[in-house]
C-alpha cells in the first residue's frame, strides 16, 4: 500500500506553523502582557516616564497625540525636553512636517533650541504628506520628526504606510491628530491624548504596545504657562484702532503663530 503523495514539493522545507509564527517579536497578541525591550529616549518628564513600559519615548515607531483640534501648543511643552536633548547629543535635524502655524522662534531660543537646526516642510496635500513623511523618516539626519495631520481624513492603509516607515529606524516620529480620530483604528504603537488644562498638561495613554490597560497622568506647567486673560485693547473690534493695526499691516495673520508665553528674564543685580 503507498502512502499518498505529500502537497509539498520534495525540494521545499517544511513550513512554520502558526505557533511559531506567533512567537516572532514584531506580534503582539493582546494578552500576552509581555514586550521586548526597545530603545527609548526619556520624555524629560518623571511622571510620563513612570506610565510608558519603556521609560521613555519609544525609538523606531509612529507615536500619536490627539489634542482638542488638533493644534495645542501643549505638544510643546511636552516635546521640548526631548527635543533640546537630541539636539545636545547629535547632529541633525528636527523636522515639523505640515504644522498649522510657524513656530514661534524666541520661545524655542529661549528653551535652547537652535532655530537652524529646526525645519518646516509643507506639504500641499495628502499625497503630498504621505510621501514627506515616508521620505523624511528614511533620513538619517532626521532627530526627530513632528507631524500635523492632513486636513484630509488618514485611512487605516496610509496610517500604516507612515507606521511601516519608522519602523525602519531609530528616531523619534510623531503624528499629532484631532480628539475625534480617537475612535478610529490605527497601527500606531502609542497613543496618547492630550488636553490642556489650567495649571496642568492630562495625558491618557489610550495605546501601548505591549500593555492593555489605560492609564493617565498630568503634568505641571511652569508658572509662565498659566492662562491669562488676554489684553482689553486685543479685544477691540474696530481693528483699525487696534493698538496691534502696524503688525496686521504686515500682512501676517496672528492666527498662523505658534504663541508660547516667554519665560520671565532672570535679573541680576
Amino acid at each position: 500500500m503507498t502512502s499518498p503523495p505529500s502537497s509539498c514539493p520534495p525540494n521545499r522545507p517544511p513550513g512554520k506553523n502558526l505557533e511559531d509564527l506567533l512567537l516572532r517579536k514584531d506580534i503582539w497578541r493582546g494578552y500576552n502582557q509581555k514586550t521586548e525591550p526597545q530603545a527609548a529616549l526619556s520624555s524629560g518628564h518623571e511622571e510620563l516616564d513612570n506610565v510608558l513600559i519603556h521609560g521613555g519615548w519609544p525609538e523606531g515607531c509612529l507615536i500619536e497625540l490627539c489634542s482638542e483640534n488638533g493644534l495645542c501648543s501643549a505638544e510643546w511643552q511636552l516635546l521640548t525636553p526631548a527635543i533640546t536633548t537630541l539636539l545636545a547629543q547629535e547632529n541633525g535635524y528636527i523636522l515639523l512636517l505640515n504644522p498649522p502655524a510657524l513656530p514661534f522662534a524666541n520661545r524655542l531660543l529661549q528653551q535652547g533650541i537652535d532655530i537652524n537646526r529646526v525645519l518646516i516642510v509643507t506639504p500641499q496635500n495628502k499625497q503630498e504628506f504621505i510621501f514627506c513623511f515616508t521620505e523624511l523618516a528614511a533620513t538619517k539626519d532626521c532627530q526627530l520628526l513632528l507631524s500635523w495631520a492632513p486636513k484630509q481624513s488618514l485611512s487605516y492603509s496610509e496610517l500604516r504606510k507612515c507606521q511601516l516607515a519608522t519602523a525602519r529606524a531609530n528616531q523619534l516620529f510623531f503624528l499629532i491628530r484631532q480628539r475625534h480620530t480617537i475612535s478610529q483604528s490605527s497601527p500606531a504603537s502609542l497613543r496618547i491624548k492630550i488636553q490642556l488644562l489650567e495649571t496642568q498638561i492630562q495625558l491618557n495613554i489610550l495605546k501601548q504596545k505591549g500593555q492593555l490597560r489605560q492609564k493617565q497622568t498630568k503634568i505641571a506647567l511652569p508658572d509662565y504657562w498659566h492662562k491669562y486673560s488676554a489684553h482689553n485693547q486685543f479685544q477691540s473690534v474696530d481693528q483699525s484702532h487696534s493698538p496691534f493695526k502696524n503688525a496686521i499691516k504686515t500682512g501676517i495673520p496672528t492666527s498662523n503663530v505658534f504663541h508660547f508665553p516667554l519665560e520671565p528674564r532672570q535679573t541680576h543685580g
